[in-house]
């Protein structure tokens, strides 16, 4: 089901990225033209590969082109993916990545008049060993007209038995991965809670990377920025202490219940917690942390009441179309903090192969603390990855664009524009394909033979 377009009289597109890259040739999600924020860039293979965004209803939709590969079995062609892994000041952290051993997954940054840059600009990131192992332990911070980027590695040492941590760190700068010893900073104990350590996102905070595990608490790095150091040093900060589960949360999956993230230079916590009887609603829990104390500040709590939720939401929807019930199943959840307004939470409804994602508006009522729907929107991608909308300020970079390009939905095709000059890299990258296929033939002789017998049979051209 196709999303529509949303007109620029509806309202401002809210603070959000879809996680997920629509390739360029999906039929069901068209491509809208928008070359005013087209960037492209070369993999490590050597294939050039566009990214541009367009508006939607509720959100900021990526698109990649030229994401297709030949199979190097004679398959049919091994498709590759694009997700949102981290944001920050108008700068996207993008992973390509392909389900298929002899291809690298490929790590950019996209940005907008942003680090010294006109217009949209996308960098691939320098390959990197160790390879990175789980998406949710890299992120990114910018400062001024440079970035960073840094992937939290946790390792046992076996001559001590000591849990180690290391930082892989990009710099803009220098173009180039340096390690870092991670270092606790008085932990008093709070080590313990590094064992089974798994993090479900990074996030940016002013100078400060966080890499938060929902079920044990947060990594706070401050030193990130000091390209002269060799070593991070950590903070532990665990999580609140009324932050208990219900019958309707677990600490193996709070991904749907609990978030982290920033909100109007605040960054907060937030909890949705079953009201008794599950169906009848949820309270909306929040704290505050304090980054020089390292101590959470409980805020008042708000109350969802899904029946008038459920109503609200025909009425906006506009149709007969019956709404699910909500319980343990399909409940609101996922919740995402507005980047630009404190008392803005977006929550996501899904229900077999239909989702919504909602606009809460969490003290409209006066000091009564009653959350209400300000406004929803179609979410159908959701039911494909079960990720929600990553937030971000980049639409803020992104509305200061001509908005000529996004008029005529057309499908998308390669820019007559001067194309910048092709990396230094790509001789390399030839001489790498070169490398893969020869290692390719010499395990499989079979393979070889039976390219030599079917040469062999070609006609003859006289």
């Amino acid at each position: 089901m196709c999303v529509h377009a949303m007109t620029l009289e509806a309202h401002d597109p809210w603070p959000l990225i879809h996680p997920v890259a629509i390739a360029a040739d999906d039929p069901e999600h068209p491509a809208l033209a928008d070359k005013s924020t087209t960037a492209a860039a070369y993999t490590t293979i050597g294939r050039e590969v566009e990214f541009w965004f367009t508006v939607s209803k509720g959100m900021w939709l990526l698109h990649a082109s030229n994401l297709e590969t030949l199979d190097p079995y004679g398959g049919n062609p091994i498709r590759s993916f694009v997700e949102v892994i981290c944001a920050h000041r108008g700068l996207v952290l993008l992973r390509l990545h392909t389900p298929h051993r002899n291809f690298p997954t490929d790590y950019f940054v996209y940005g907008y008049n942003t680090c010294g840059r006109k217009g949209p600009w996308v960098d691939k990131l320098p390959e990197i060993e160790p390879l990175i192992r789980s998406t949710s332990s890299i992120g990114l911070l910018r400062r001024t007209n440079h970035y960073v980027v840094a992937n939290l590695l946790q390792e046992l040492n076996p001559k001590t038995g000591q849990l180690e941590m290391f930082l892989d760190c990009y710099s803009s700068k220098n173009n180039k991965w340096s390690r870092r010893q991670g270092t606790l900073i008085s932990p008093d104990g709070k080590e313990e809670c590094l064992w089974g350590w798994q993090t479900d996102r990074v996030i940016p905070f002013n100078k400060t990377l966080l890499w938060v595990d929902l079920s044990r608490g947060i990594l706070l790095c401050r030193s990130l920025l000091d390209d002269s150091s060799s070593h991070a040093k950590f903070h532990v900060v665990p999580h609140p202490s009324g932050l208990l589960p219900d019958d309707g949360l677990r600490w193996e999956h709070p991904q749907p219940f609990w978030s982290v993230g920033c909100s109007k230079g605040e960054l907060k916590l937030i909890s949705l917690r079953s009201l008794q009887g599950g169906d009848a609603g949820a309270e909306v829990l929040s704290w505050v942390l304090d980054l020089d104390q390292l101590e959470w500040r409980e805020e008042p709590s708000t109350s969802l009441n899904y029946t008038r939720l459920r109503a609200d939401m025909k009425s906006k929807l506009q149709r007969q179309n019956s709404l699910p019930p909500f319980d343990q199943d399909n409940s609101p959840c996922y919740p995402v903090m507005s980047t630009d307004q404190r008392d803005i939470l977006y929550l996501t409804v899904a229900a077999q192969n239909m989702a919504w994602l909602l606009r809460i508006d969490m003290h409209t009522l006066d000091d009564k603390h009653i959350c209400t729907l300000e406004d929803i929107a179609n979410y159908p991608r959701f039911c494909d990855h079960l990720n929600p909308p990553y937030p971000s300020d980049l639409p803020k970079y992104l509305n200061n664009r001509s908005e000529g390009d996004r008029q005529l939905r057309r499908p998308p095709r390669r820019s007559k524009r001067k194309l910048s000059k092709q990396p230094e890299g790509e001789v390399r990258y030839s001489l790498q394909d070169s490398k893969v296929l020869l290692k390719f033939l010499r395990e499989r002789p079979r393979v070889v033979i039976l390219l030599i017998v079917f040469i062999l049979q070609l006609p003859t051209v006289t």
